[in-house]
């Protein structure tokens, strides 16, 4: 009796720690005040797929990528691409060139261009041909009406030598969002997917 008795008692115990852990995850993952899921579309013809999702709180921004169908072996970025109010974008629904321009100048220093991007992840792809990548963006405020790119680039093999690699994981590797910082001479990465986000108004 007193052995049925101890483990009748670590059985309660046990099935009390399931009860309360299932709880603190669920009430994790009910604390999104804005929580998105979208597919992950192949850019070009490069055949990528997967999934994406963000979710916003009161501590910032939490974002995951799955992606599918990538060349295994090569390395892969994400870039964060935010435009808080598509509206002042140039082109209609937004575009690259918003990225850009407008330049400030002089007469115009406070000229900005309506969306505003960064790196969010970086690996090489496995043998399958998948790759994960998430970040949190502690602090980041997400407003209503506004619009998320996360954008897959491909950068080729990834390199043995570690300071192309580098550049590789780091920087977009495209020239024109910025020499030599953002790209040298010739253009290395180029968008492979993109996943994107309407956050409702």
């Amino acid at each position: 009796m007193k052995r049925n008795s101890v483990f009748g008692n670590a059985f309660v115990a046990i099935a009390a720690l399931f009860f309360f852990f299932g709880a603190v995850a669920n009430a994790r993952a009910g604390d999104c005040t804005i929580d998105l899921k979208v597919s992950v579309t192949q850019l070009g013809n490069s055949g990528a797929t997967g999934h994406a999702s963000i979710c916003a709180n009161d501590e910032g921004l939490k974002v995951n990528v799955k992606a599918k169908d990538l060349v295994p072996g090569n390395a892969y970025t994400v870039w964060f691409i935010y435009f808080d109010n598509p509206a002042a974008c140039a082109t209609p629904g937004c575009a690259p060139s918003d990225l850009t321009s407008p330049i400030p100048d002089a007469m115009h220093p406070n000229l900005a261009p309506a969306g505003a991007f960064g790196r969010m992840d970086s690996a090489v792809a496995d043998e399958d041909g998948e790759a994960r990548f998430s970040a949190k963006l502690q602090d980041f405020k997400v407003s209503k009406g506004s619009l998320i790119w996360l954008a897959v680039f491909n950068h080729g093999p990834a390199s043995t030598d570690n300071q192309e690699r580098a550049r590789q994981l780091m920087t977009p590797e495209t020239p024109g969002l910025g020499a030599p910082g953002l790209g040298l001479l010739v253009r290395k990465g180029f968008g492979a997917g993109i996943a994107v986000f309407n956050v409702p108004s």
